[in-house]
């Protein structure tokens, strides 16, 4: 048995695309097992999967930080694997070769942040940075990750240790994603790549004509919560094509 969670706080936008999500691993993404949604609304509509009630927070960016918290809300250990995805993501094929491509159980196993390149992490010095840089080493994006479940609270309960202690500073603004690849680059997370299986629809661009070419050789959607709205619009279009 397998484990698929999303995390739902704040704006009552991200109900509906919590829910567009849901409904896709049910339906195109064939997948049968447990879904969590840890969550502050009332209204979220997940049908019998698992709701786990979360405290409402002031700061929007404070939701983020639940994505490593799982493990103090249930026991993680009933399942095989798990996966977190952002409710701002769509699947557009059976989510099975996502758990099936995670092989090492001894790493936690991220996409690429689509083409964007590894800038600048907050928490590195201005050299690694610079080395980074040279590198063109990838961002790695925070949205989605896979994980054995005896391994979910070593590898991502350090994650958890992380933000907390550095996750958005007053006086410096730092996300989860820039802790996570702080970790990664310093060593201190197991991971792997998978393959380039995400299309990143960003909100100033046109939807896609080929539908058939762009679900080819994708399983994942990933649109840009920054513009709520124009994301909500873009989930509700492929909602509509993908079935």
């Amino acid at each position: 048995m397998n484990l698929i969670y999303l995390v739902c706080g704040g704006d009552p936008v991200f109900v509906k695309m919590a829910e567009i999500s849901i409904q896709k691993l049910r339906t195109i993404g064939e997948y049968e097992d447990d879904i969590a949604i840890l969550t502050d609304n009332d209204d979220v509509d997940i049908g019998q999967n698992l709701t786990i009630e979360i405290s409402k927070q002031t700061n929007k960016h404070e939701y983020k930080k639940y994505k490593c918290k799982l493990h103090n809300y249930i026991d993680v250990k009933e399942y095989d694997k798990i996966i977190f995805i952002d409710v701002d993501a769509m699947v557009i094929k059976p989510v099975k070769q996502l758990f099936d491509h995670a092989q090492n159980r001894e790493k936690v196993y991220f996409f690429k942040h689509g083409e964007t390149p590894l800038c600048s992490v907050p928490l590195l010095s201005n050299s690694e940075n610079e080395e980074l840089l040279k590198k063109k080493t990838p961002l790695i994006a925070s949205g989605f990750f896979c994980v054995a479940a005896e391994q979910f609270e070593p590898i991502v309960g350090k994650w958890d240790e992380a933000n907390e202690e550095h996750f958005y500073k007053p006086a410096r603004w730092i996300r989860d994603m820039y802790v996570l690849n702080y970790l990664i680059y310093k060593g201190l997370l197991p991971f792997e790549f998978y393959p380039e299986w995400t299309e990143y629809v960003n909100f100033n661009k046109t939807f896609h004509e080929n539908y058939e070419e762009l679900a080819k050789d994708k399983v994942i959607l990933q649109f840009n919560n920054v513009r709520k709205r124009k994301a909500i619009k873009q989930m509700n279009f492929y909602n509509s094509v993908f079935k």
